[in-house]
């Protein structure tokens, strides 16, 4: 009887999953795109790598060459410590790929699931997506940091749309990441409101501060730079859950 009860358990609550690899160094995707509109995030990407590497992370610069099916996949982040999107995004989902203007190479990783009615612009309809709800539970358990840097990333998409569920919450609640950012505004890019937090951001992280501690770096960072315009560029009052997290010294989570 006994045999049978832990069986029963064992079905219905079955044991997480840990990441696939865990490598030596810890590895760190770093992914970049769309551009367009005059955006191109590949220089903020360019800065994560390189304090990332600084901090002892073996750390792969995917500018605009990598879909969202291998962006979630063991070769990236189930393989991953840190992974970190720069793209264009909204409430739900945020694109990794794309041509100059969007279109059909765009490439958008969704929390449950991705758009596949609105077009905007790059238009998320058309193009590979991938979501993360789709991974088996918890397969991101050993990565300390998942990143999304785009506009409201940090929102929850509308119930029951196309762009359904929040990408922090999906990385911490159903994929087991110790940490996890996203925004709760329009971001911008350009002027250099971007390069500014990015650059604090990774800084602080470098020196073994904490998540939320780096982001608030970052945040005062541009509001020192504009006279107290941040708002304006959206990077205030970022989403974050398990903001205590630190990535020094490089490791993956336990």
């Amino acid at each position: 009887m006994a045999v049978a009860v832990l069986l029963l358990f064992a079905f219905l609550f079955p044991a997480p999953a840990a990441a696939t690899t865990v490598q030596s160094p810890p590895w760190a995707d770093i992914m970049s795109g769309p551009m367009w509109a005059g955006i191109d995030p590949r220089g903020d990407a360019d800065t994560a790598v390189a304090y990332l590497k600084q901090m002892g992370y073996w750390t792969f610069d995917d500018n605009n060459n990598t879909t969202a099916t291998q962006a979630l996949s063991s070769g990236w982040a189930q393989s991953d410590a840190v992974w970190v999107a720069f793209g264009h995004a909204m409430a739900g989902q945020i694109t990794i790929e794309s041509g100059a203007t969007g279109g059909p190479s765009s490439s958008t990783i969704g929390a449950v699931v991705a758009n596949r009615n609105v077009g905007v612009s790059p238009d998320f309809s058309k193009g590979p997506k991938a979501y993360m709800y789709d991974m088996p539970y918890h397969q991101l358990s050993k990565m300390k940091l998942m990143a999304f840097i785009g506009c409201n990333t940090g929102n929850d998409g509308a119930k029951g749309s196309p762009w359904d569920g929040n990408l922090v919450k999906e990385a911490i609640g159903d994929q087991g990441v110790k940490s996890a950012i996203g925004f709760t505004h329009e971001i911008y890019f350009t002027p250099n409101a971007a390069d500014l937090w990015t650059d604090s951001f990774f800084h602080g992280l470098k020196n073994g501060k904490s998540v939320t501690d780096s982001a608030s770096d970052g945040y005062n960072n541009v509001f020192f730079w504009w006279l107290g315009f941040n708002d304006t560029w959206g990077f205030s009052g970022p989403f974050i859950q398990g903001g205590s997290t630190k990535l020094t010294p490089a490791s993956y989570g336990s």
